[in-house]
C-alpha cells in the first residue's frame, strides 16, 4: 500500500510530495526495466538472495528511495576498498526446510546440521567483513542500522562447532546421552568381537570357515563358511560370495 498524503487540518490541504507513485507499464518499458531485474538476479549468489531480490516491491516514499540509495552507495565504498570475503556463497545450501521441521519438534539430522554450520559460518564471514569495514569508514553511519538488524548467531555457530570434529562428524561428546551410547556400542561391538573370535576357535567351526576371520559386511561382523558346511555354523546367513561358494 502506498503511503496517503497529508492534509491540512480542515481536509483542504496539498498532496503530500512524499508519496511516490507506483511506475507504470510504459515507464518500466522504456527504463527496460524487466532486463535490470533478470541481470540483478543473475548476480544474486545465493537461493536466499535470489528470493529476497524477487519479492522486493518499489518503495512509495521519496525518502526511503533516498535512505536506499545511501544505503547502496555505502556498500559500493565498502565492496569497491575492500575485497569482499573468499565465501563460496553459490555454494551455500538451503537450509529453511530443516529448520521448518524443526520447528514443528523434529531435530536435524548430521548432514542438515553440516549445512546449518556451513551457512551459518558463510554468512558471519561476509558480515564480520562489512562490520571490519565499517570501523575504517565511519563516516558510513548509514550501514549501522542495517547491521543492527541481524541477530548475533556467532554463539550458535560456536556451539555447533564444539561438537563436531575436524570431519565434520559429530562427536561423542556432543551430548551425556549421545556419549552413553557410543560407550555401549563399543562395549556391544567388543562383546560380539569376542565371541566371534572363539567361535574361531572352536575345531568344528574352524573347519566350515574359507578363511579363519572375522569379516564385515553392511555393518554386520560374519564368518565366510563353506557351503557344504553350513549347518556347522549357527548362526544367520546375511549373504554370499559372487561364486556362491561361500556364506557369510
Amino acid at each position: 500500500m502506498y503511503s496517503v498524503s497529508s492534509t491540512s487540518p480542515h481536509g483542504d490541504g496539498p498532496e503530500n510530495l512524499e508519496a511516490v507513485p507506483p511506475p507504470d507499464s510504459q515507464t518500466l518499458t522504456v527504463l527496460e526495466w524487466p532486463f535490470i531485474h533478470d541481470q540483478l538476479l543473475d548476480r544474486c549468489c545465493t537461493l536466499y538472495g535470489q528470493e529476497a531480490w524477487q519479492q522486493q516491491t518499489f518503495l512509495d516514499a521519496r525518502t526511503s528511495v533516498s535512505q536506499r540509495l545511501a544505503e547502496v552507495a555505502a556498500l559500493e565504498v565498502l565492496v569497491t576498498r575492500y575485497n569482499p570475503p573468499e565465501v563460496d556463497l553459490l555454494s551455500v545450501p538451503d537450509i529453511r526446510p530443516g529448520l521448518a521441521r524443526v520447528a514443528k519438534g523434529d531435530v536435524f539430522g548430521l548432514d542438515e546440521i553440516k549445512s546449518l554450520l556451513k551457512t551459518l559460518d558463510g554468512g558471519l564471514e561476509f558480515i564480520q567483513h562489512l562490520v571490519r569495514g565499517l570501523a575504517k569508514e565511519p563516516q558510513l553511519t548509514v550501514l549501522a542500522p542495517l547491521l543492527k538488524q541481524i541477530p548475533d548467531m556467532q554463539p550458535v555457530s560456536d556451539y555447533l562447532a564444539e561438537k563436531m570434529d575436524v570431519d565434520g562428524e559429530l562427536l561423542d561428546t556432543a551430548s551425556e546421552a549421545l556419549a552413553k551410547l557410543s560407550q555401549r556400542l563399543r562395549q556391544e561391538t567388543q562383546h560380539v568381537r569376542k565371541h566371534m573370535q572363539n567361535l574361531l576357535n572352536q575345531p568344528n567351526i574352524s573347519k566350515a570357515l574359507q578363511d579363519p576371520v572375522v569379516t564385515e559386511r553392511s555393518g554386520r561382523y560374519v564368518l565366510p563358511v563353506k557351503v557344504a558346511f553350513k549347518t556347522l555354523v549357527p548362526g544367520i546367513v546375511h549373504g554370499d560370495s559372487a561364486s556362491g561358494s561361500t556364506l557369510f
